[in-house]
């Protein structure tokens, strides 16, 4: 029997929080934890910059200035620790000039056992390096009711959730548990419990001789907006903690200090001119230079350097009586000649937006946001992370979108262009652009899919109309021309190097009908893999792909290129993929060179199911589907792994992380079948379906049957409710972003919908396994 009670340290978290990705510590801090032996003690210390954390026979120590917290475990026996699971790092302590004090290749573990703790109830230890976390494992006939918690340094109590609170600043959550029995999940009530300063864990009637099992909970969401209509399109988890979302928003939304340039504003009324005068920090009035473009009465705001002012009467045209430091800016002298500027915003179009969302305790809270674009209509529907920038892709009909000195297409060619842009948020000003360029054909063209590699290079995927997109040349681009209508097109940017070289390869990839791309990768090596769907019988196939004609009038195709070669020596893998009927790839993860996880939805009855998959046939109108594909292989090892899953309606899928650590797939979107598998998900109601509902579902490919579906959960409101990026945080945590028109989600921390019934609104949730 497990239980896994959570020891996080909340405080903690919004400490690391508030440090800003300016501070180094923070990349560290988000690496895995791991345990080494403590030196001349028989102790094990979890190196961490987020806080001090040790391991010891008799309990576990939490510490940071001002706040140490020891657990203990009262009547229990002196334990006997166990190092787990080893890592394959070392460290060295060379400290001090006597070198046999230094202390060389210390062990790195990622958990320790701590044995006999009570009669047959061991404890493991873990550790993210922001929390501790620990299972009580009991062996058959052991008594649980034996486990009793003390900490020193902090009175435990209550809180409202049956969560303990230590000293107010380190919540302790209840745990969650339930046994199973064949397919039938059978709830095992549990609960902690004080008694005195001592906590014990009270449980409901189990059956000793079933695992008890303890799975995810989600930590906290919120919604994301205005009161116009905000959409997010894509997520990204920063390595230096938190995540970034973008999308589009026609609201007036709040800048976080001192993070937007205030050279993306919303779109609106401009006017700019200049102080004629000096100003003290104490003057209530200024004179400027021209009133051209102002307005002719007041109150209207403006912003001189930082600081934003209301005017509030007008003399002379150009002397202006203002109320300083207003919108909780401070009042400052300025210059003669410096920037006055005013500003209202036109939500009637749209913008790009790129925002940061933080751990903030139990909570969360917006880091950073920026507009991104200019004055026309915005709006960013991919991102990738590049080290600590964003790779951000969109459409953009503005003709003043910024761009850099290395933009290879510097000004915009329909009325319609992508744009590619790399953000550096942790300068200001345009120096936040590394690189930003439009790129486009006469027509229309949308990206889907962003990409960075391990060069740096930028890849960018999605679909055009345009029969003349830009840098296509026949005899270097692999198909030169647009020869369906509807093509996919990739882009390949590098953004460090000076225009014109910061073109690297483009090609059009389509045959007599349409094609559009939906999802791009890298693999190490740099090449470029590509994912979509056709409704062509002539598509461009290589002479080593696995199917060369299509199963249906629709199906997936996998394109792969080296963007380094040029025409046909470029062309290193393209195929069909699918079954009898209409197959669509929706998402993209590259394991390794030629081994790639697709996900998408089907029609098809017969797709190439592998043995034991957790449903082998389709169930509804469209299933979701999700596979892995080895294209240096034939016959079965082409597809080692392939299962639908869905229910009796439409499974949708957009968005899929791969974590490298376990080979776990996780996949969201939406869902409209009321029967949608759930799975090892408790402490969360799952709605009914009433429209789409948002799906967040994990699959570990190395298992089979019931044990490939590792958990599933569906969540929404009464509306229509869409998950459509997914990512995979540093410590393990699961970040989901979409929209929603839903007033009422049931999601831990959110509050009210900022938007009325029927308009989209942005929606995130972060899932904690």
């Amino acid at each position: 029997m497990r239980l896994l009670p959570l020891f996080c340290a909340g405080a903690f978290c919004a400490a690391a929080a508030n440090g800003g990705v300016k501070d180094p510590r923070q990349a560290f801090s988000q690496l895995p934890a791991w345990f080494e032996p403590a030196p001349g003690q028989d102790a094990f210390v979890s190196r961490s910059m987020e806080l001090a954390l040790s391991v010891d026979s008799r309990g576990a120590v939490l510490a940071r200035p001002g706040l140490r917290v020891r657990l203990e475990f009262a009547g229990a026996a002196a334990a006997r620790l166990e190092a787990l699971e080893p890592l394959e790092g070392r460290t060295n302590y060379l400290v001090g000039s006597d070198p046999s004090q230094w202390r060389r290749g210390v062990p790195h573990y990622r958990r320790v056992a701590a044995r006999g703790v009570y009669p047959g109830i061991d404890v493991i230890y873990y550790s993210t390096g922001r929390q501790l976390e620990f299972d009580f494992v009991v062996a058959p006939g052991a008594d649980p009711s034996r486990i009793a918690l003390v900490f020193q340094g902090a009175r435990p109590s209550l809180d409202r959730d049956g969560s303990l609170l230590l000293a107010g600043r380190i919540r302790q959550k209840p745990p969650v548990a339930y046994q199973m029995a064949g397919e039938r999940r059978i709830p095992v009530a549990s609960r902690y419990m004080l008694e005195g300063g001592v906590a014990r864990i009270a449980l409901g009637a189990y059956d000793p001789s079933l695992p008890l099992v303890i799975d995810p909970v989600i930590a906290w969401g919120g919604y994301f907006g205005g009161e116009e209509m905000e959409i997010i399109r894509s997520v990204a988890a920063d390595p230096a903690g938190g995540f970034w979302i973008a999308g589009s928003s026609n609201s007036i939304l709040p800048v976080v200090p001192n993070t937007d340039p205030r050279l993306w504003e919303r779109n609106g009324n401009r006017a700019a001119t200049t102080l004629a005068a000096d100003v003290a920090a104490g003057d209530d009035t200024i004179t400027v230079e021209s009133a051209t473009g102002f307005p002719f009465t007041p109150t209207y705001n403006i912003v001189i350097d930082q600081e934003e002012m209301t005017v509030t009467a007008i003399a002379g045209g150009t002397t202006w009586t203002v109320r300083r430091g207003v919108n909780g800016t401070t009042p400052a002298p300025h210059a003669k000649g410096a920037g006055v500027y005013y500003y209202v915003p036109d939500v009637t179009t749209r913008d790009a937006f790129l925002a940061k969302i933080m751990p903030d305790g139990d909570g969360w809270k917006v880091a950073y946001f920026t507009y991104l674009g200019g004055r026309g209509e915005d709006e960013a529907t991919a991102i990738a992370m590049a080290g600590h920038r964003i790779a951000v892709t969109g459409t953009t009909a503005s003709d003043d979108f910024p761009v850099s000195y290395n933009a290879f297409q510097p000004e915009r060619n329909a009325q319609y262009d992508i744009f590619i842009v790399l953000y550096d948020p942790t300068v200001g000003g345009l120096d936040t652009l590394t690189f930003s360029t439009y790129y486009g054909g006469e027509l229309s063209d949308t990206p889907t899919s962003i990409a960075v590699g391990p060069n740096g290079r930028i890849a960018v995927a999605g679909y055009t109309t345009s029969g003349f997109l830009k840098f296509m040349v026949s005899g270097v681009s692999l198909q030169p021309a647009n020869r369906g209508g509807t093509d996919a097109f990739l882009v390949v940017a590098d953004p460090f190097a000076p225009a014109p070289a910061s073109f690297v390869y483009a090609t059009y990839f389509g045959g007599s009908s349409t094609e559009i791309a939906n999802a791009v990768g890298f693999d190490r090596e740099g090449k470029v893999y590509v994912a979509g769907v056709t409704t062509s019988e002539d598509l461009p196939d290589s002479d080593n792909a696995h199917y060369h004609r299509p199963f249906s009038p629709g199906d997936g195709f996998i394109l792969k290129i080296d963007p380094d070669k040029t025409w046909f020596d470029s062309f290193l893998y393209g195929g069909y993929w699918g079954g009898n009927d209409f197959d669509v790839i929706t998402a993209l993860q590259v394991a390794a060179p030629d081994e790639i996880y697709i996900a998408g939805y089907s029609f098809s009855d017969d797709l190439p199911v592998s043995p034991g998959a957790w449903q082998s046939s389709r169930r509804g109108t469209a299933d979701a589907f999700v596979a892995r594909l080895n294209l240096k292989e034939y016959g079965p090892g082409f597809t080692p792994f392939c299962t639908y899953f869905g229910g009796m309606r439409s499974d949708v899928p957009y968005s899929m992380a791969l974590d490298p650590a376990t080979g776990t797939v996780t996949l969201t979107g939406y869902t409209t079948s009321p029967d949608f598998p759930v799975r090892n998900f408790p402490g969360f109601e799952q709605p009914t379906i009433r429209s789409y509902e948002i799906f967040v579902t994990r699959f570990d490919p190395a298992k089979t049957g019931n044990a490939q579906l590792v958990w599933s959960t569906m969540f929404g409101g009464a509306n229509a409710d869409v998950g459509t990026g997914i990512a995979l945080g540093a410590d393990g945590s699961i970040f989901v972003g979409g929209y929603t028109t839903s007033l009422n989600l049931n999601i831990a921390g959110a509050a009210a919908k900022p938007n009325g019934l029927g308009r989209d609104a942005g929606i995130f949730i972060r899932i904690v396994p």
